[in-house]
């Protein structure tokens, strides 16, 4: 498998039906939790081609023909981690018990198990050919079960690393900034959900110090398509 900077506000609402999560309440302002079903949150195609075919990840999408996992961050910089129940219930006394049964550890596509998720630029959703801004936690190691595959991004460093553009770049940073507000797309990086489960929770935090966001909006984009899947896998 392959697998800056200015006072940041992130506005939130929730819009229709949705398989992924986004948790906003219960949380310190500039923060927010989004959940990645990986048995609906998916991206329909890959390269396809070159020496990796699975370094670039196109067409993100809803298996159920819902909405498309996404929030709009405001110019500025941002950190993005994973997390699992039980250090966002350390990290954060102030979340429900509901709250944390939403947060996933890692998901498998039928094995191994994996916490990697690649995010796009909103104009993702009706534009085919824009490929992922970064994946989050990209390591490329798989794992038997949920929490072996979590415990392993926190103890080798990746759970708070992004690699940007192409997936076998190397360029990893531990924030990313930006210029303008910006809608953000989560999937996993396969097209066949159907042996899915789990899924990866990203805590997504501003840096802009003495933030104080205002209430908004979190966007889920209308799925710009319920598709054919025929293409498989980007596991080796």
């Amino acid at each position: 498998m392959r697998h800056g900077i200015i006072a940041a506000t992130l506005f939130i609402s929730a819009l229709g039906a949705q398989a992924g999560t986004i948790i906003s309440a219960n949380l310190p302002s500039g923060s927010i939790i989004v959940n990645v079903d990986a048995t609906v949150d998916g991206a329909a195609t890959n390269s396809g081609f070159g020496a990796d075919p699975y370094a670039y990840w196109y067409h993100p999408f809803n298996n159920a023909s819902g909405p498309l996992l996404s929030t709009t961050v405001q110019a500025g910089t941002y950190t993005f981690r994973i997390v699992d129940p039980a250090d966002a219930s350390v990290l954060f006394s102030s979340l429900t018990s509901s709250d944390l049964s939403k947060i996933y550890t890692a998901w498998t596509y039928n094995s191994p198990y994996i916490t990697d998720i690649v995010v796009f630029d909103g104009s993702a959703a009706t534009n085919t050919s824009v490929s992922q801004l970064f994946d989050v936690a990209p390591n490329t190691q798989g794992y038997s079960d949920a929490a072996s595959a979590y415990a392993a991004e926190v103890t080798s460093g990746y759970y708070n690393q992004i690699q940007v553009g192409n997936r076998d770049s190397g360029n990893f940073q531990t924030s990313y900034t930006f210029a303008t507000a910006t809608t953000l797309i989560f999937a996993v990086p396969d097209n066949g959900l159907g042996d899915n489960l789990g899924g990866t929770s990203i805590l997504i935090q501003s840096t802009g110090a003495g933030d104080a966001p205002e209430p908004g909006t979190f966007g889920l984009i209308a799925g710009a398509a319920a598709i054919a899947l025929a293409a498989r896998r980007f596991c080796r």
